[in-house]
């Protein structure tokens, strides 16, 4: 018989290590990716015209993105854009958040006035324009629409972690556009 407290033991353990108390502290769950986000400038998984980048003109601006599929009780809108291949890990390129829920999209170079804006890895509350290092291989840029279930509670110029993090508690629904860029 004492062959079978060990077995008993450890079944124990693994049903009871399955329990979630509610106390953890694990990552934001992920929206589905059921909207849909596209450019006129560019498609997914091509590469991003420069006058977008910081080899464009006047440091480059942010390119015109629609979208589309939004869930019916969105209440609120956020986009971000990130870098996953930047050489110090994730590099938040621009978090913008407090967009109407019937707005579908964003101009080029018309920054969005009168909505808060997170401090990006550049350091500043704007559009940072890709810039990977000369020579390296192209970069990925991630632009994520969020359809919002409220509004955030977050100041402009808030951390971009934060910005994050609160965007994506409060994420129904997610759409991804994906523009490359190398130097």
């Amino acid at each position: 018989m004492r062959p079978a407290l060990p077995a008993l033991l450890v079944a124990a353990l693994v049903v009871g290590g399955c329990g979630d108390d509610g106390g953890g502290s694990g990552p934001p769950p992920s929206a589905p990716d059921t909207m849909k986000l596209t450019s006129r400038a560019f498609t997914s998984g091509a590469t991003l015209p420069a006058r977008f980048t910081c080899d464009g003109k006047l440091g480059g601006v942010n390119p015109p993105l629609t979208w589309s599929h939004r869930p019916r009780d969105t209440k609120s809108q956020a986009l971000i854009v990130e870098d996953p291949d930047a050489p110090g890990g994730n590099f938040v390129h621009w978090t913008v958040w407090g967009m109407m829920a019937r707005t579908t999209g964003l101009q080029p170079d018309i920054p969005p006035l009168g909505l808060p804006q997170g401090k990006n890895s550049a350091g500043t509350s704007k559009y940072a324009p890709p810039c990977p290092p000369k020579g390296a291989s192209p970069h990925r840029y991630e632009f994520v629409i969020y359809a919002l279930k409220g509004p955030i509670d977050a100041k402009p110029g808030a951390p971009a972690s934060e910005a994050i993090d609160k965007i994506k508690r409060a994420a129904l629904a997610r759409g991804t556009l994906t523009g490359k860029y190398g130097r």
